[in-house]
């Protein structure tokens, strides 16, 4: 199947429908870890964290070995994500949260989406702004100097990441205790 896009020139079209999907697989599954952690199932939410990427850092190690393509690559990022989504959704459902089409109410939606407009357009403009710097670097000087400058940000970057990903269980924790008192 592989071969088949790649002698037909179909392999941009996989390749940006592959990446789209993952960019919303990995934020749903963002989401409903989310929901884990509401749940005080910390343990559980790391699990599906760990069990995804050890699936993919495993078929990446073996992939290298036997075909060297960036097209299986991020085909194994995809089938990793798969795989957090269902071991999250498994915890859920031991949960008892299950999530039907018959449970959505479209008229909520209705009333939900135009709210939430200003903070979609918000946050699609602070992507935006997040960026055009990269762009505009590659475009004044080049693509190495790109390389380096993303290589300094994301030093940066980082703490800004890790501190949600500390702070939600002991957000999770003291809103708990404010409501039981």
């Amino acid at each position: 199947c592989q071969s088949y896009f790649l002698l037909n020139n179909y392999s941009n079209a996989v390749l940006v429908l592959l990446i789209s999907t993952l960019i919303y697989l990995f934020n749903f599954n963002s989401t409903l870890n989310g929901v884990l952690y509401g749940k005080n199932l910390f343990r559980e939410a790391f699990y599906s964290h760990a069990f995804g990427r050890t699936a993919f850092i495993i078929l990446t190690i073996i992939s290298l070995f036997i075909v060297k393509n960036y097209v299986l690559l991020i085909i194994l990022l995809f089938l990793g994500g798969a795989i957090h989504l269902g071991t999250i959704l498994r915890y859920l459902g031991n949960t008892g949260i299950k999530v039907t089409r018959n449970d959505i109410q479209f008229s909520l939606l209705k009333k939900i989406l135009p709210a939430s407009l200003p903070i979609g357009l918000g946050t699609f403009f602070a992507f935006a702004y997040d960026k055009i710097d990269v762009l505009l670097i590659r475009e004044i000087i080049n693509s190495n100097a790109v390389a380096i400058y993303s290589a300094g940000y994301s030093l940066y970057k980082l703490p800004i990441i890790l501190t949600p990903v500390l702070l939600v269980p002991l957000f999770t924790d003291l809103s708990s205790k404010l409501k039981s008192s």
